[in-house]
């Protein structure tokens, strides 16, 4: 999952919210496929790959002040990590100024706080970290000055800098908001710093879409529309694109909505994966029948068609390969051959959509299923990997099959080698299947402990185990013949 880093600015998002929530809720459908959810964002070249933006909105009860909101992310597997008893951490240092236009301070912020990697993750998955700023603020010209470092034995920096023209929201005219980019968008009733209205609405600050993103959502505020009436209940919504060239590349049908009220909002998305790569703009009108008034807002993206940095590509090709073989574990057959029939870019959507499609509680910040899935995965890879043969990876092993497929077992019955018999080992699940044991023996003394024997429903079953693992040469022989044809 995506993270967000708690700050002072949580407090004041929390008083921000009191009059943004005055703003009445439009019901746009969402997009029907939306990716990019459960697991991380693609990296792209560059320090931490830090990147940032921000959006202008009306505050609401503030008729003299202008909310904004400024947004950045960084990519986690560009820091640093240090172990210390058994965890990584990277410890970080952020600092924020906004300028006037005399280059006096007007807002600054300055806070340390240590990013822990989970145990089931590596320091190179690509993953991307949120966070948002918001701030009241008079119309005028500002900059924002936003650095981020990694406090390792080496001090780490990057930075970034935004230019904002404020200008105020005057209630005379059909006006809509600046136009904020979204990375995704979640239904959500929790107190995220992220959700409005419902929704969990994580920002792309890079505004770039492309090779991994294959839909551009968006969101943006309607002001000052007439009273809905019998007459008039209704105002119009319209998407344009233009290209790198500034010609007008596309233009979405028109789209009537009702009125909720004298402000709406606008979620949506619009698909970009037959974009070429370049730098577009998208435009949205709004127009009020009633007042005859419209108003018109823009913001540049860009449309990437590979990562730029070959080793993000490596690494993504590596977590779409690993995820192949785990869907091995969860996934249908029929799971499996969609996967396999895919693009490297569509296994990669397929990946994060899947994870999503498994939570089992999407309203909390983690994947409950992902991570129970994952730390069994990952043990059954180091507990079980065979160095010895190179060609048997720890999940591929009978035992890592087990682990994976069922979990820890309650108990695990070891009985080493001897005189009479094999290395052998029985590991019981109380609770499946009313209760279910496995059996497995090294019975050529290889080091690769093998499924002998089972209870379990499907698993193999062989009521002659015991005779197996004693050191009979007619039973080795025996052993010998079968494994030449199973």
């Amino acid at each position: 999952m995506r993270s967000e880093i708690i700050t002072p600015w949580t407090i004041l998002m929390n008083i921000a919210r009191t009059f943004m929530n005055k703003v009445n809720l439009l019901g746009l459908a969402l997009p029907a496929l939306i990716f990019l959810v459960s697991l991380a964002i693609p990296a792209y070249a560059g320090g931490f790959d830090l990147h940032a933006d921000w959006a202008a909105y009306k505050a609401m009860d503030y008729d003299s002040l202008i909310f904004v909101e400024f947004y950045y992310e960084f990519n986690r597997s560009s820091l640093v990590f240090l172990e210390s008893a058994g965890i990584n951490n990277a410890e970080l240092s952020f600092n924020f100024k906004l300028l006037d236009p005399q280059s006096e301070i007007a807002e600054s912020l300055s806070f340390s706080t240590t990013l822990v990697l989970p145990s089931q993750e590596s320091k190179k998955d690509i993953y991307f970290i949120f966070d948002k700023i918001p701030l009241l603020l008079k119309p005028d010209h500002y900059k924002a000055l936003i650095k981020l470092c990694n406090l390792s034995k080496e001090t780490i920096c990057d930075s970034t800098i935004l230019y904002l023209d404020l200008g105020p929201f005057l209630d005379d005219h059909l006006r809509l908001s600046d136009i904020a980019f979204l990375s995704s968008i979640e239904p959500d009733s929790s107190a995220s710093k992220f959700t409005k209205y419902g929704r969990k609405l994580l920002p792309n600050p890079s505004k770039t879409v492309g090779y991994y993103r294959s839909e551009l959502y968006f969101y943006a505020e309607v002001y000052n529309l007439l009273p809905p009436s019998a007459e008039e209940e209704i105002f119009v919504v319209q998407y344009f694109v233009t290209d790198p060239g500034g010609e007008l590349f596309r233009i979405m049908p028109q789209v009537k909505m009702l009125k909720p009220g004298t402000s709406a909002i606008i979620i949506d998305g619009i698909k970009t994966s037959d974009y070429p790569p370049g730098q577009y703009q998208l435009r949205i009108k709004a127009y009020d029948p009633a007042s005859q008034q419209e108003s018109i807002t823009s913001k540049n993206f860009t449309v990437q068609d590979q990562p730029s940095n070959s080793q993000d590509t490596l690494q993504i090709k590596a977590q779409v390969s690993e995820f192949g073989q785990m869907l091995k574990f969860i996934g249908t057959s029929k799971e499996q051959q969609l996967f396999e029939s895919l693009t490297n870019n569509g296994k990669y959507q397929y990946m994060l959509e899947f994870w999503k499609g498994r939570d089992s509680d999407p309203e909390t910040p983690e994947n409950e299923f992902k991570q129970d899935f994952l730390n069994r995965w990952y043990y059954a890879v180091t507990q079980f990997d065979d160095h010895k043969d190179d060609q048997v990876n720890g999940w591929e092993s009978d035992r890592g099959r087990i682990y994976i497929k069922y979990g820890a077992p309650d108990n695990i019955e070891r009985n080493n080698i001897s005189l009479y018999g094999n290395e052998w080992e029985k590991w019981e699940y109380f609770n499946i299947q009313s209760g279910v044991y496995f059996i497995f023996a090294d019975l050529f003394g290889l080091g690769q402990p093998a499924l002998i024997h089972s209870t379990a429903t499907g698993e193999k079953y062989d009521p002659n185990w015991i005779k197996k693992i004693t050191n009979d040469p007619s039973n080795i022989m025996e052993n010998l013949d079968e494994s030449i044809y199973d």
